[in-house]
């Protein structure tokens, strides 16, 4: 015959043993608010043991103010006999986390908590929000109106352009069926239909059309000249809605699009770039772009990792607006999972994956990643189709090849391993985007590669920052009264004397 005494001891450890392996953090605490019981993952991430936690409260292992809001929250569950869901945030190593707390009364006026970490999901949700706004900012500096429907045929979004073409906010906007916010009229006169059909098609047989005129017929009956693109939205397969761009062909609009194209530049340019190089102990930074239209899709950055820096440079597809909201997505990625991830293989693999969903087909990003340890003096890099040089004190040149492929094209794309290489004083690390050396002068002579590492050869004495303002003189003198064709992006990282 069983003992039930046996029993119960052999389920109490089952139980604990369950408690211990969970990745969530479980405790009981008395109605005093002291602890009773903490599981392994508690004192993983607190650093005290059961014995030491136990009969304590909140207040004597955390900050006042974070013990304020457990015991809120507790008290709620105590005094009202209620469970409760709540956020809660929590001291870790690396700084505050982010949990899911469930807590609920149990028997002897006691109270038990599951708080589960979803600092990562936060994040993630951040650089949402952040690209969101980003990509909201630009397209409302677009000079063409544009605004998205359902597949119901009902408007779901406009940008600013949109609001003043078709005569209406957002919010009047939001939930109309599109013919009756944009309707389109031949210009001299002609077919209707062919010019009304357009957006409807775009979302019964998910095909782009396009028509190169037509009047917009306002809600105060008065006719603008556009062009017009209907474009399906395809999501898995399947026509979710369709975006309609159009573009004013009157007078007064082309007026206005020199402002309208200086206030993306400027929105592009000051919120895609770092204002300063950090200040990296034996290690002198400088970075640089010069956009060949007002909009720019080359990007390079300065991201803390480690005990040191990741230097970015990456370069979309083309340049211009589409160009720029593609690296705006791409930026805000990185940085975050930058840190995130503690390995450069990770950051790529997941980078990568993101941006197959949201790259546009037949384009790309290429991007070289450099992880500068001022400690150790090692260099850690991969390269997504793109390469970089390290130009050594005595002059001789180091290539460092790209790992793996470009970025957006595949989901299974190989990104290759980090590869090391050490750094010594007077050493020069050159980053560039192919825009420097495919300058062409006006005997349509290429810059080349080789011209853009013998000047940086020929100053890399001097401060990274003028370096950088060198190399860029000298391929501007290069190509005379020609303009470049694309951007420009300089980094340098000069290894100083100990």
């Amino acid at each position: 015959m069983k003992n039930p005494t046996t029993d119960l001891s052999s389920s109490e450890r089952l139980l604990h043993e369950l408690l211990d392996n969970t990745e969530a953090v479980v405790y009981v605490k008395d109605h005093e608010f002291r602890y009773q019981f903490v599981n392994r993952r508690w004192t993983e991430l607190f650093g005290l043991s059961l014995e030491e936690t136990k009969g304590r409260t909140d207040f004597e292992l955390f900050s006042a103010d974070l013990a304020a809001v457990f015991r809120e929250h507790d008290d709620f569950v105590l005094s009202e006999g209620k469970p409760l869901q709540v956020e809660e945030q929590a001291p870790h190593d690396d700084g505050l986390h982010t949990y899911v707390s469930l807590k609920f009364p149990i028997s002897d006026s006691r109270l038990a908590g599951i708080s589960t970490d979803i600092t990562e999901s936060v994040e993630a949700q951040r650089a949402l929000q952040s690209v969101t706004r980003r990509l909201e900012s630009i397209l409302n500096s677009s000079t063409d109106g544009i605004f998205g429907i359902d597949a119901d045929g009902r408007v779901t979004f406009a940008n600013d352009a949109a609001e003043r073409l078709l005569g209406r906010t957002s919010e009047e906007l939001a939930g109309l069926a599109h013919d009756e916010v944009a309707c389109f009229e031949p210009i001299g006169g002609g077919d209707p239909s062919a010019v009304r059909e357009p957006i409807a098609a775009a979302i019964e047989q998910g095909s782009s059309r396009h028509v190169p005129g037509a009047l917009l017929v306002r809600p105060d009956k008065t006719r603008i000249p556009v062009e017009y693109t209907a474009s399906p939205l395809v999501d898995g397969g399947s026509v979710e809605g369709a975006v309609v761009t159009m573009h004013d062909l009157s007078d007064a609009r082309l007026r206005r699009q020199q402002d309208e194209e200086l206030k993306t530049a400027r929105i592009l340019q000051e919120q895609l770039y770092p204002e300063r190089p950090p200040v990296l102990a034996g290690i002198d930074l400088g970075g640089a772009v010069y956009p060949a239209t007002h909009a720019c899709g080359d990007y390079f950055d300065f991201i803390p990792f480690r005990d040191g820096q990741v230097l970015a440079v990456g370069d979309v597809t083309g340049h211009g607006l589409a160009a720029a909201l593609q690296m705006v997505e791409t930026r805000a990625l990185l940085r975050v999972l930058v840190e995130m991830e503690d390995d450069l293989e990770r950051v790529l693999r997941r980078l990568n994956t993101e941006l197959v969903s949201d790259t546009p087909s037949g384009s790309f990003i290429s991007l070289f990643l450099a992880y500068v340890d001022p400690v150790e003096r090692v260099l850690t890099y991969m390269g997504a189709g793109h390469d970089a040089r390290l130009i050594r004190r005595d002059g001789s040149i180091e290539r460092l090849p790209s790992t793996g492929m470009l970025l957006g094209l595949m989901s299974d794309a190989p990104i290759g391993e980090p590869r090391q290489t050490p750094l010594e004083p007077g050493d020069v690390l050159v980053l560039l985007t192919d825009g420097v050396f495919e300058a062409m002068s006006e005997e349509n002579e290429l810059f080349g590669l080789d011209r853009a590492l013998r000047c940086v050869q020929s100053h890399r004495h001097l401060p990274a920052e003028t370096i950088i303002q060198r190399l860029q003189e000298s391929a501007t003198e290069f190509i005379g009264p020609n303009t470049f064709k694309d951007d420009l992006t300089i980094v340098i990282a000069r290894v100083l004397d100990e």
